[in-house]
């Protein structure tokens, strides 16, 4: 079932996928810092109500969970925590249906706006109702990211399902994946047979539920809520995503960080053109710079033998002194506790 991926620099989703895992760390003492490592984000910025957040920054909190965490079922349980009040005006649209199908068809045309980790369609066979899913942030169905992507994107939508309907029970779950280790778990959540090693996955119920009448549904704030979600799918299909085309310019040649003038010269913009569409995608030159900086650096530390003084000098500062300051403030540790780590997931 292919689908066409998404922009994963674009920061225009709401954070709440990354929040569900921020919470679900702390439950094992795991702090924000930890959880957040790597994503550009700050735990204060979790509290900013326009904060918005690409599927690059999802990715990154979700690396972390499979690093820290000791619970092999956290995205199952963080997925848990996804209620339709979760997804903004687009959950209000479903929740404001007349029915289960009616909110499917909602679905189907405005799901990109919530920026989920799995893409899911829906079909009938017979009697049954089918929800067919695949992974949007990776497709190697034999990676931990995918497996995590995979639950916490299941559990999610099963949240929603019985959210629309207390009553609401799937009849089978089909995962394209071998059991792991904690397949108890997925009984336990999805409360069904649950079958690995299937050719696609999938969650089944029987169908005579999505003509069921929603107990809030209400026309008024449906048609509000849709209108909403109409303009955020054009917000995004008319993107052109600035930020990230400056962000891959700089990672393009590391070690040069050009004047916003040069850049946007390069991007065939005025220099206040790019500040406006910057302002727009709420970011800066600036902040965009730091942020390459800090990739780069965190990079040069764990895959280098770099000193600090020749980090320094790659990144633009004039000494190792001004480079760990920066760092510090970035990530709020010292350059030393990054030397020579390395991804596990």
């Amino acid at each position: 079932m292919p689908i066409a991926l998404p922009d994963f620099d674009q920061r225009i989703y709401l954070p709440q996928r990354i929040i569900a895992i921020v919470e679900a760390l702390a439950e094992e003492q795991i702090g924000p810092d930890q959880a957040l490592e790597g994503s550009g984000l700050e735990p204060r910025d979790l509290e900013k109500v326009a904060l918005r957040i690409s599927y690059r920054q999802v990715i990154a909190v979700f690396r972390n969970a499979l690093r820290w965490s000791r619970n092999p079922s956290i995205a199952l349980n963080a997925g848990q925590r996804m209620h339709i009040t979760a997804y903004g005006m687009y959950g209000y649209a479903l929740q404001s249906s007349r029915s289960r199908r009616d909110a499917i068809e909602f679905s189907r045309k405005y799901s990109p706006v919530i920026g989920g980790v799995t893409h899911t369609s829906y079909s009938e066979d017979g009697g049954t109702a089918c929800h067919p899913t695949v992974v949007v942030i990776s497709q190697d169905t034999l990676s931990d990211l995918y497996r995590f992507a995979l639950e916490f994107g299941l559990a999610a939508h099963l949240t929603i399902l019985r959210d629309l309907h207390q009553a609401f029970r799937l009849s089978r779950v089909d995962i394209v994946c071998p059991p792991p280790a904690h397949a108890a778990a997925y009984a336990r959540v999805f409360q069904c047979p649950v079958m690995f090693d299937q050719p696609i996955n999938q969650l089944r119920y029987d169908a005579a539920l999505l003509d069921e009448p929603i107990a809030l549904a209400d026309r008024v704030t449906h048609a509000m809520a849709h209108e909403a979600c109409a303009r955020l799918l054009g917000d995004i299909d008319e993107a052109d995503d600035c930020a990230a085309a400056v962000r891959q310019n700089l990672l393009r040649s590391p070690g040069q960080f050009p004047s916003l003038e040069a850049m946007s010269d390069s991007l065939s913009l005025s220099p206040r053109r790019l500040r406006r569409k910057l302002d727009a995608e709420q970011t800066s030159y600036r902040d965009i710079v730091a942020e390459v900086r800090k990739i780069l650096a965190i990079k040069y530390l764990r895959e280098t033998r770099l000193t600090h003084e020749e980090i320094a000098s790659r990144l633009g500062y004039s000494d190792g002194a001004n480079f760990r300051r920066a760092f510090i403030r970035w990530t709020g540790k010292n350059p030393s506790q990054f030397q020579g780590r390395t991804e596990t997931a």
